[in-house]
């Protein structure tokens, strides 16, 4: 019983710990984006923190930056500013390559769509 009890007050404390994570899904030209949010579990519901954006690169999914590329919300977590990783179309990002038949960018305002996240 004290080992049972031991172990769901150790579960408590580590999800305590954890940051809240949160898909938000924004409408942007006629497609649903989404994009990965963490807050800070040291000052959760807050209003007014800084947020850092992090831009997966050509062929990455927006889970693999956050869960194993760069892991910034951890960095985020301990200092206290949201974590964002928007997804791009097609892993990609307009990013102004041009018309690149190898990497064909997507025709679609990125800039827009973060910043109405």
């Amino acid at each position: 019983m004290r080992r049972l009890l031991a172990l769901m007050i150790l579960c408590a404390v580590v999800w305590h710990s954890m940051n809240a994570q949160e898909t938000w899904k924004v409408n942007w030209q006629g497609t649903s984006r989404s994009a990965i949010v963490d807050f800070p579990s040291s000052r959760p519901g807050q209003a007014g923190l800084p947020a850092v954006f992090v831009l997966h690169g050509w062929g990455l999914m927006a889970s693999e930056m956050r869960d194993s590329a760069t892991q910034f919300h951890r960095l985020g977590d301990s200092v206290g500013f949201v974590t964002i990783y928007p997804e791009g179309i097609n892993l990609r990002w307009n990013s102004g390559i041009g018309d690149n038949k190898d990497w064909p960018a997507p025709k679609v305002d990125d800039v827009g769509f973060i910043s109405k996240i």
